[in-house]
């Protein structure tokens, strides 16, 4: 179920993009990484499409924003995640980077 929400979750954004708010598109992309980090036991599959819908915001802020969102995740993702020196933590920020380099293709994926 939270696979699906995830993915429904991913489509609207993609056909809404240009309807939403930049501060609720801002708040979703918090709300996800805070949700991925609170629930480390997460299923790999569903975490995989969270973070890939994360990867999708970010990517799009990139254009409009030159980037600077994407900054502050990779400070986030650097500090929150990786420093904490926690295996699972440190799994979760290298599956956010990694989500955020495989989508940096066709936005259709």
């Amino acid at each position: 179920m939270l696979f699906e929400a995830a993915s429904l979750i991913k489509e609207g954004l993609i056909r809404e993009w240009s309807s939403l708010a930049k501060e609720d598109i801002r708040t979703l992309r918090a709300y996800l990484l805070q949700y991925v980090i609170a629930r480390q036991m997460l299923s790999g599959y569903v975490r995989e499409r969270i973070v890939q819908v994360m990867a999708i915001i970010i990517k799009r802020q990139s254009v409009e924003d030159f980037g600077e969102d994407r900054r502050v995740v990779l400070a986030e993702v650097q500090q929150q995640l990786i420093a904490k020196g926690n295996m699972q933590m440190q799994m979760i920020g290298c599956s956010i980077l990694g989500a955020m380099m495989q989508v940096w293709g066709p936005l259709s994926t």
